[in-house]
């Protein structure tokens, strides 16, 4: 794949699609909200889109990896392979152990 789109209209906490993608040295095109805003350095790792509503902003982001071929292998040669998925889930295991200690 070139890149992985994420159209999210919603928050995604920790999506794993990015996190698949990021393992596959794909980028990713996705809505800038959430946990895909916090994996996704627009125009480092992959694009966000701001205005994630708006179908036209979806299609000048595009449209720039379509003038610009070159762009999708600078966005791929940036990617930092993510820690194995046993380590992504004991960083999830902390967070919700956290949160319950101060309930």
């Amino acid at each position: 794949y070139h890149v992985l789109l994420v159209p999210s209209q919603w928050l995604e906490t920790g999506p794993f699609v990015v996190l698949e993608a990021f393992f596959s040295r794909t980028p990713v095109l996705g809505s800038g909200l959430g946990g895909i805003s916090e994996l996704v350095e627009h125009g480092v790792n992959g694009l966000l889109v701001k205005d994630y509503r708006n179908a036209a902003a979806w299609r000048i982001e595009l449209e720039s990896l379509l003038d610009n071929p070159t762009k999708i292998g600078q966005l791929r040669a940036n990617i930092a392979v993510p820690d194995g998925f046993s380590k992504v889930a004991q960083s999830h295991k902390s967070v919700y152990e956290s949160v319950l200690q101060n309930n």
